[in-house]
Order: C-alpha cells, then sequence, then structure tokens
C-alpha cells in the first residue's frame, strides 16, 4: 500500500494528532486486555471457560480501540467546523467496516504467529488483495461522484442519461433535459473567493437533489453547470414547470459570505429545456445541444429564466452569448463544459 498511493502533504499538527488517536486508541486496548485476560500478554487460555472470557475481552478491546480512535477523530472535526452537521460527520460511517477487517485479521494473524506461522503467508495475501480492492471503490466512487456537489460527474450522468434515453424509446415514454448554468459565477468567485464558490455550487446541489426524483439523473455538467434527465415526464409544460421550481429554488438560496456578517448573497440561474418525444434517431447529444441552444436564449434574454426548445430544431449561435460569456461560464477550477461533452460522447 505505501508504494502504491502517493503521500499527500498535510499540515503537521494533523499528522501527529492521527498519531495521537491511534496510540490513544491502543493504549485504551492494551489496559482492557491487562485487566480482562488471564495471561497477558499471551494468547487466550485453551481451557473452557477461561478460553470464551478471552476472547471476549479482546472483542472488547478492539471495540474500545476503535471507538476511542473514531470519536477523536470526530471531536477533531466537530471543533474544526461547529456548523457541520451530526448527520455529516456519520456520512461515510460505513467504511468503519474496514478497520473492523483489519482487526479480524489482526487477530487471526496473532493466532497463526503462535500455533502456525507458515499459515501468515495466506493472511499477507489477504491483506494485499483487501487492500487492492478497497482502492479499486474508492477509484471508481471518485470517477462516479463529484466531490464538490456529490452529483454524478459529467461522465456518469452522460452513461446513465444514455441508458434512460434507450429505456424511454423502447417503452415509448417521454423524457425532459435541462441544463441549468448560474448567472454571474465567475464573479462570485472572484468577489468572495473559491471556496465560497464552491459553497454555491454545493447549496445548488442540494436543491436540485431535492427537487428531482430518484429516478431522474442529475449531475454536474461542469464548472457552473449542471445537467437534469427527467423521465416519464408525459409533456413539454411539465418540463418547463419543474425547470421553473428548480430556477425558484436557486433564486431562493441565501449565501453568507465570509467576513461578512451583515451581507447576504443571492444567486439565480438560467435554465435551457428539452423535450423528447421517443424516436428511433435522436440521440443523447442532439439532446444536450438543443437544451444548450434553449439555454443561449435564456441567457441571451436577461438570464434568471427559462427557455424551452425542441430536439433536433435548434442551434447554438457562434457566440450569441457575446462578451457576458466568460462571467457566466467559467470558475476557478473549469475545464471547458464543451470540452467535457465531447470526451463524454466520445
Amino acid at each position: 500500500m505505501w508504494y502504491r498511493v502517493k503521500e499527500r502533504k498535510a499540515v503537521p499538527y494533523r499528522r501527529v494528532y492521527s498519531g495521537a488517536t491511534t496510540l490513544l486508541g491502543a493504549q485504551t486496548a492494551i489496559l482492557i486486555l491487562s485487566a480482562g485476560m488471564s495471561a497477558y500478554p499471551g494468547i487466550p487460555s485453551e481451557s473452557l471457560p477461561v478460553s470464551l472470557v478471552d476472547v471476549g475481552v479482546i472483542v472488547l478491546a478492539a471495540v474500545f480501540c476503535w471507538a476511542v480512535n473514531f470519536g477523536l477523530v470526530l471531536a477533531a472535526l466537530a471543533l474544526y467546523n461547529p456548523t457541520v452537521r451530526a448527520s455529516d460527520l456519520f456520512e461515510n460511517f460505513n467504511e468503519q467496516l474496514v478497520d473492523a477487517a483489519a482487526f479480524g485479521l489482526g487477530f487471526v494473524s496473532a493466532i497463526l504467529v503462535v500455533h502456525q506461522p507458515l499459515a501468515l503467508l495466506g493472511v499477507m495475501i489477504a491483506m494485499v488483495v483487501f487492500g487492492r480492492s478497497l482502492l479499486v471503490s474508492q477509484y471508481e466512487h471518485a470517477a462516479r461522484i463529484d466531490s464538490k456537489t456529490g452529483l454524478a460527474t459529467a461522465g456518469r450522468w452522460h452513461d446513465f442519461a444514455a441508458e434512460m434515453l434507450s429505456r424511454a424509446r423502447h417503452h415509448q415514454t417521454n423524457l425532459g433535459l435541462l441544463i441549468v448554468d448560474l448567472d454571474h459565477f465567475k464573479s462570485l468567485n472572484d468577489t468572495y473567493g473559491h471556496s465560497f464558490g464552491d459553497d454555491a455550487l454545493k447549496s445548488v446541489a442540494e436543491e436540485l437533489r431535492s427537487e428531482v426524483r430518484e429516478l431522474d439523473a442529475c449531475g454536474r455538467w461542469g464548472g457552473e453547470e449542471f445537467t437534469v434527465l427527467v423521465s416519464d415526464v408525459g409533456s413539454a409544460q411539465n418540463v418547463h414547470r419543474v425547470a421553473e421550481r428548480i430556477r425558484l429554488r436557486i433564486q431562493s438560496i441565501v449565501l453568507q459570505p465570509p467576513d461578512q456578517t451583515d451581507e447576504t448573497v443571492t444567486i439565480s440561474a438560467s435554465l435551457g429545456g428539452v423535450f423528447y418525444v421517443p424516436d428511433e434517431t435522436t440521440t443523447l447529444d442532439e439532446l444536450l445541444l438543443a437544451a444548450d441552444s434553449a439555454l443561449y436564449e435564456a441567457k441571451n434574454d436577461g438570464r434568471n429564466t427559462v427557455r424551452m426548445t425542441t430536439a433536433g430544431t435548434a442551434q447554438p449561435p457562434a457566440d450569441d452569448r457575446g462578451p457576458v460569456s466568460t462571467t457566466d461560464s467559467e470558475s476557478g477550477d473549469d475545464a471547458d463544459t464543451e470540452t467535457v461533452r465531447r470526451q463524454d460522447s466520445e
């Protein structure tokens, strides 16, 4: 693992604190083992019921070792960010199963060292495979989920939307596709900083998740643009209603700038949408092109509005957004959105 993972730079005090939490957890386990086991240091007794008691003490020590470590880490996170919600602290709680697996392998290794040292080779193989599979799952998650918003990445959204389009064509059901573009987002970044811009993106993502259904596809398309694919929507009027509700949700967001307690900031968004009637020729890229054309129209009509079009009938102007396009389409860490689209389509 050490050779496979590039070590990231970290603030020194965080390294010290992380090491201290591990040591404190280990010392807690040692206290429990020394107080409860029949022979410590040593292996569990081979006679019943003493052996069962020893095993129970080992399990208890492992639980307390984990609890002390995990609790101290949560305390540090809560102190670092007092506004964080408790649900956010436990968001990735299922990852603690990794620690449980490590404790289990350690327990088996301790027994094998005494009774069958050669069998440790099997444990080593299991540890290597376990570490590799963990890395693969983390890479897959990073490829599917946008780290700033928690929504699907552009590539993942494109794949899922293509599947939805195929199902809609097969079952002869309608779809609605929306592109959401935040207005004057670059100015927001330039005025308040990129961290504040990230907070705005997270707030928009939360509103999108609240509005769309679980069976719909919602993702971050790139920069300050988001995409929404609404399945089995019924009519173009329904697509427009969904888009208008999203626009109003974003318009209602109130953000508190850093170090400015008396000022609040609101944001707005322009939306372009397209209604899909099942046929055998329209592709997802054509739907995206039509929705993008409607988005250009919304931008040119003053922003903070919704415009709809029909797939295959609209083409975006060469550069109809004029000089304001760099303000509304760029953010501090964005790649060009059109480039992202081409990459996802290849």
